[in-house]
C-alpha cells in the first residue's frame, strides 16, 4: 500500500524574504543515524505460507506471521478457522467460530529461548539437527540449490530441503512408522520486514472465552486432547 502526502508550499508569499532563522543548524547525519538506529532496533517481521498434503488429511494451507518473538498461525480444520498465537508468557489456541479456546502459560525454558531463537517458525531444520539429524545431500528443488537434512528414528523419517542462499526451508517430508503414511509440506511465499504488521495482530480477540491452564497442568490436560489443536508444542515446552 502506498500513501501519498501532499506537502503545501506554493503561495503568494513565496516572493517575501524569509525571516532569519533563530534555530541552531541540525548536525549532519542526525536523521540518518536515527533512521539507522530505528532499523537496528526494529524487530524482524516474517511471513510464510505453507501447503501440506498427507495421505490421511488431504491438503491444508496455513499462514505464519512473526514479529520478534511474537507469533501468529492460522489454518482451517473441518471448516473452522484455527488460530495459535504466542505472545510473551502465553500461548493461545482458539476457534473464532466457537468463540472459545485455551491459554497456556509457557515454560520458563521456552520463554528464555525466545531471546536467542530468532524467528519462532521455519526453523525445523535447526531443531532436526539438534535432535540428531544430519546433512545427507545437495539437490535442486523449485530451481533452488538446496541442502537436504534427514532424521530417522523409531517414529519414522523426516527430510527437510533448505535453500542454500537464504537458509530457509522450502520442503519437508515426514514418513510415520505408526500409520505407514507420508506427508509433504511446501513452504512458500517467504517475506521479511513487513513493517505494517501491528503488535495488536498478535493479541487474541477479547471476545474469545479462554480456559486458563498453567504449564504444570498442561501435560495432564493435553493427554485427552485439547479443544483446539496445539500445533507448536515446542514453543510451550522449549526445545
Amino acid at each position: 500500500m502506498v500513501f501519498l502526502f501532499m506537502v503545501g508550499g506554493a503561495s503568494a508569499q513565496q516572493d517575501r524574504k524569509p525571516a532569519p532563522s533563530t534555530k541552531a543548524p541540525a548536525s549532519k547525519g542526525t536523521k540518518g543515524e536515527a533512521t539507522k538506529s530505528e532499523a537496528l532496533n526494529r524487530p524482524d517481521v516474517w511471513y510464510m505460507e505453507s501447503v501440506a498434503q498427507s495421505d490421511m488429511a488431504g491438503f491444508q494451507v496455513a499462514h505464519h506471521w512473526s514479529k520478534g518473538s511474537k507469533f501468529r498461525f492460522e489454518t482451517v480444520v473441518d471448516g473452522h478457522p484455527v488460530i495459535n498465537i504466542v505472545n510473551g508468557e502465553r500461548y493461545y489456541a482458539f476457534d473464532p467460530f466457537e468463540g472459545e479456546g485455551i491459554v497456556i502459560r509457557r515454560s520458563r525454558k521456552a520463554v528464555a529461548q525466545d531471546r536467542r531463537r530468532g524467528r519462532p517458525f521455519g526453523n525445523d531444520h535447526i531443531r532436526l539437527v539438534k535432535e540428531g539429524g544430519e546433512f545427507v545431500r545437495e539437490e535442486v528443488l523449485f530451481g533452488k540449490n538446496c541442502k537436504v537434512y534427514r532424521l530417522t528414528n523409531d517414529r519414522g523419517k523426516r527430510e527437510i530441503w533448505v535453500d542454500k542462499k537464504t537458509d530457509l526451508p522450502i520442503r519437508s517430508i515426514l514418513f510415520s512408522r505408526a500409520t505407514k503414511t507420508e506427508s509433504y509440506t511446501d513452504y512458500i511465499g517467504w517475506a521479511r520486514d513487513q513493517r505494517y504488521v501491528p503488535d495488536s495482530f498478535f493479541v487474541p480477540d477479547p471476545r474469545i472465552k479462554f480456559a486458563k491452564i498453567q504449564y504444570e497442568a498442561f501435560s495432564k490436560y493435553s493427554e485427552g486432547g485439547t479443544m483446539v489443536p496445539i500445533l507448536f508444542p515446542h514453543l510451550i515446552h522449549g526445545n
